[in-house]
């Protein structure tokens, strides 16, 4: 008698469970043909539970993919194998088409024989709305992004020989007629040049930015301390010139682009030497370690520092935060981030008004192309 009171409280256990649930629980025989399905059907697919007694699940399924499934179906009766996140599109009683994730395992008597199946099904109608969605926003968001570039690329090219044209007549000019004018014609000519020069360099940036992605070289083995001694060579007259101290940690081996990784270590100092405080000579410290995300690698100075509202602009393009007391472009640490996300790593900076600034971009072992 306990024996039997117990089996009936272990399966109204069960039953509460199976009928609580947001999924549906079945089970079908070795032809497919449902012997049991729980109440949960009636809100997925709108059906009770006894109008599907004695059907397969084809017969509620849209006819073309109710022959995918049978016949996937028929590969795992013969494997006899569990299966799990199987997706297949059904058809509600009232014609609606929902999408359902089944997982199931086999079941067998005592002998061994295979008996049929007992699975799951979860609605996941939204969940592919939502994907659907998300894909189309990411495609146009590639779209977008691909035009952009290209504008960028087409107008930054096509300006270059006539901006040249332009700053090289205004040179001209200038050495023509100066001392020849008063003192505030010179004035004009000269800062007629000089926009137009700050302009040239713009546009050669824009470029650069533009073809990070589209241009790169291949990803090969680099010694990064051999990289960061050619950025060093690129800046040695700035370097000498503002009486900067770099520092060097050990570097590793990295797999990048060598030409933008030599460029992104450019930039990094570059801005280094040029934000430094009046009077004081850059120290700057390079350095890497190993992190989580692979190498994490520094490049800390002693300069003037970010203010902390301009912290989430510094990377986006032609932001300027010191007026024309520091020249340039404000493309130089976008580049830096858009070569460091083509090697799969991401870049952010640390800093104090004041107190310097300590750049760090990670980058992945080796980026999966």
């Amino acid at each position: 008698m306990k024996a039997r009171e117990a089996i009936r409280a272990e399966e109204e256990r069960f039953r509460n469970l199976v009928e609580t649930t947001n999924d549906v629980i079945w089970e079908v025989d070795v032809n497919g043909v449902y012997t049991y399905i729980s109440p949960q059907v009636r809100s997925i697919l709108g059906y009770e539970p006894e109008e599907l007694i004695g059907k397969t699940p084809f017969d509620v399924m849209p006819d073309d993919e109710a022959q995918r499934v049978r016949e996937f179906f028929d590969r795992v009766m013969k494997s006899v194998e569990p299966f799990s996140y199987f997706e297949n599109k059904n058809l509600t009683k009232d014609g609606r088409v929902v999408v359902l994730e089944t997982g199931a395992v086999p079941f067998f008597d005592k002998a061994g024989t295979l008996l049929g199946y007992r699975g799951i099904d979860r609605d996941i109608t939204e969940r592919k709305k939502a994907e659907k969605e998300l894909e189309k926003v990411l495609a146009e968001l590639t779209r977008s992004n691909a035009d952009l570039q290209q504008f960028a690329f087409v107008a930054s090219h096509d300006l270059q020989e006539p901006l040249r044209a332009v700053t090289s007549y205004l040179q001209l000019l200038s050495r023509r007629i100066k001392g020849r004018l008063d003192e505030e014609a010179d004035s004009f000519v000269a800062s007629a040049v000089d926009g137009a020069v700050r302009m040239e360099v713009m546009i050669k940036d824009l470029l650069e930015f533009s073809r990070v992605n589209t241009a790169g070289g291949a990803f090969e083995r680099s010694d990064s301390g051999a990289l960061l001694d050619a950025a060093l060579a690129n800046l040695a007259t700035a370097i000498s010139e503002s009486g900067a101290e770099v520092r060097r940690a050990k570097m590793p081996s990295v797999y990048a682009d060598p030409v933008q990784f030599i460029r992104l270590f450019q930039n990094l100092i570059g801005n280094a030497i040029k934000f430094r405080k009046h009077g004081e000579p850059p120290v700057i410290e390079v350095g890497a370690r190993e992190g989580f995300e692979g190498w994490v690698f520094t490049v800390k100075d002693n300069g003037v520092g970010i203010a902390p509202e301009n912290m989430d602009k510094v990377f986006v393009i032609f932001q300027r935060f010191h007026g024309k007391e520091f020249p340039g472009t404000g493309l130089g640490l976008a580049i830096c981030k858009k070569i460091v996300e083509r090697h799969g790593g991401r870049i952010w900076v640390e800093s104090e008004p004041g107190k310097g600034s300590v750049f760090c971009f990670t980058l992945p072992e080796k980026k999966v192309l």
